[in-house]
């Protein structure tokens, strides 16, 4: 791999991207995998979502806009979403 012994091989007690191990070496998680994989994944979808809508829409800059708005706002509205389901805690089931 291509972290080498940098890599811890079990799970950790807690959901940490970094641990430290007996010897006293922080070591990766396999948490930090899947983070890198999720965020490589979003950003390929993102470029290739402004692409897909930059040849659809002539005026460059409501294309270029428009995407950066919804990439901003899409994040923005998780937390919206997480905290309703804190608040109303039927709202998890559907």
């Amino acid at each position: 791999a291509c972290l080498g012994g940098r890599l811890l091989d079990q799970y950790g007690e807690t959901p940490a991207i970094f641990q430290t191990n007996a010897s006293g070496k922080t070591q990766a998680t396999l948490l930090l995998i899947v983070v890198v994989s999720l965020e490589m994944t979003d950003l390929l979808f993102a470029v290739d979502n402004v692409s897909a809508k930059v040849a659809q829409i002539p005026n460059q800059y409501v294309a270029f806009s428009s995407s950066v708005i919804a990439m901003f706002g899409l994040r923005a509205m998780f937390f919206v979403v997480e905290d309703l389901v804190n608040m109303f805690h039927l709202l998890q089931y559907g």
